[in-house]
């Protein structure tokens, strides 16, 4: 197997399931009332973040950057 493929692959698929997380978090929060959360959050932006620096993910980074302003990402 190559390992720069997989490596890709794998911090793509790191960031699919991260984004999953935090919008369940954020629709735990909002709809369901449950604020506690909120705590988890940071923590997954920044797994996010560092997945989002891998090689291959400029599309998905550029996204982000034009859709989630840097300032809400906590």
């Amino acid at each position: 197997m190559d390992r720069e493929p997989f490596l890709a692959d794998y911090a793509a698929l790191a960031a699919l399931n991260e984004a999953r997380i935090l919008g369940v978090f954020a629709r735990l929060i909002a709809r369901d009332g449950k604020p506690r959360y909120r705590a988890f959050m940071p923590r997954m932006w920044r797994h996010l973040e560092a997945n989002l620096q891998k090689p291959g993910m400029e599309a998905v980074r550029g996204w982000f950057a034009r859709h989630v302003p840097v300032e809400v990402r906590t």
